[in-house]
């Protein structure tokens, strides 16, 4: 049998949420690094080839959680981990910042709360240390799952649903889910082509009382994922939870769902469709397996990021470039003789550096002049 194999994030980080933490850090946290609740999101109507991105922008601090309100918006909530010192970001326990994240994940799923609210089907922590003098960010994200005690071995090779459903069949699918916004939920087979959505609890308390019934309900999982083949974080923690509650069945049938909308159109073909053979079901206990997560770097090795936003948010560097744009405009609309690039390179001797020497240098600088020496 073909062992299933995942897809794992891919974190997108907005240029707002760099603003809204540098506010934060000044103005409320200051030298506070304690543990704090924020949230991101994943979607699924991603383009072909793309990465499976989990977003994190501006909004991730609001305590309402708006994100869960969104079209396609799929909010996870986590813990961000904003230390004080490079130092103290180097040195930092990634295995018992990653056990303890894995935990509550993990007893969310054996006292049946995800089943309940498949919200809690994902996890995520973030480690950040700012350098607000130089406007440079390093920051690693840990997207939790488990290395449970089983396979997840696919009962038939892996199919899109528009190869494995008639036409019939994905529009009453999709005409079913058209107003879920669940992060995963299960569909009941009944006849004349019709489905019901069951919630998770539900259908795994029938399952588990049925069993030789378990052709006639197939679990819906959003999936950030387009790859053709591996599905998403989402359906990997989705079919932990499932191996955990199900007692013995004889097959598991899965749709990793996705979306897009083009000219008004929505496609969904693209989903996959896997049939899975859970021999091993019993193997997992209430002792928390190993757990795994940290995300890779650009290199494709276990290690953080950066980003450097001085470009962007350093007041000096906006300054220069305020100026820079002055005197284009200036060149363009009044005087177009002006060599811009002479003036950069001139420069200027200024004898007295009281206060009609610095205006004077300021005016020099208005005019682009970036080399000034001062004799006093």
């Amino acid at each position: 049998m073909t062992t299933l194999k995942f897809t794992p994030y891919s974190s997108a980080l907005d240029t707002g949420f760099w603003h809204e933490l540098t506010r934060r850090k000044l103005d409320i946290y200051r030298l506070d690094s304690s543990d704090r609740s924020i949230y991101g999101y994943y979607s699924n109507d991603a383009n072909d080839n793309m990465p499976a991105l989990f977003n994190v922008d501006h909004r991730c601090f609001d305590e309402n959680n708006e994100i869960s309100n969104q079209q396609q918006q799929y909010s996870v909530n986590g813990t961000l981990k904003l230390v004080n010192t490079i130092e103290e970001f180097k040195t930092f326990d990634i295995d018992s910042a990653l056990k303890s994240e894995s935990n509550i994940l993990w007893n969310d799923f054996i006292q049946g709360n995800t089943l309940e609210n498949p919200q809690k089907l994902n996890r995520f922590y973030l480690l950040i240390f700012a350098d607000l003098k130089k406007y440079i960010y390093y920051y690693w994200f840990a997207f939790p799952t488990f290395l449970v005690p089983t396979s997840f071995n696919l009962l038939n090779p892996i199919q899109s649903i528009g190869e494995r459903f008639s036409i019939d069949e994905i529009t009453a699918i999709t005409k079913t889910l058209e107003s879920n916004q669940l992060h995963a939920c299960c569909l009941h087979r009944q006849e004349n082509l019709s489905f019901s959505i069951v919630s998770l609890k539900q259908a795994v308390q029938y399952l588990n009382k049925q069993s030789q019934l378990a052709s006639e309900y197939i679990f819906i999982v959003n999936d950030p994922s387009t790859d053709p083949i591996y599905p998403g974080w989402p359906v990997r923690n989705l079919l932990t939870l499932l191996y955990y509650h199900l007692c013995s069945v004889e097959q598991l049938n899965i749709i990793c769902w996705r979306e897009r909308f083009r000219d008004g159109h929505r496609y969904v073909n693209h989903s996959l469709y896997l049939q899975l053979k859970p021999e091993s079901i019993s193997n997992i206990g209430d002792t928390m397996p190993s757990s795994t997560g940290w995300e890779k770097n650009e290199r494709q090795r276990l290690g953080s990021r950066q980003v450097n936003l001085s470009t962007s948010m350093n007041p000096i560097h906006l300054a220069e470039t305020a100026v820079g744009l002055n005197l284009k405009l200036m060149k363009w609309r009044l005087a177009p003789e002006i060599d811009l690039e002479t003036l950069e390179k001139t420069r200027c001797l200024l004898l007295g550096a009281g206060t009609l020497g610095c205006n004077v240098a300021r005016c020099l600088m208005g005019w682009g002049i970036k080399h000034i020496t001062f004799v006093d």
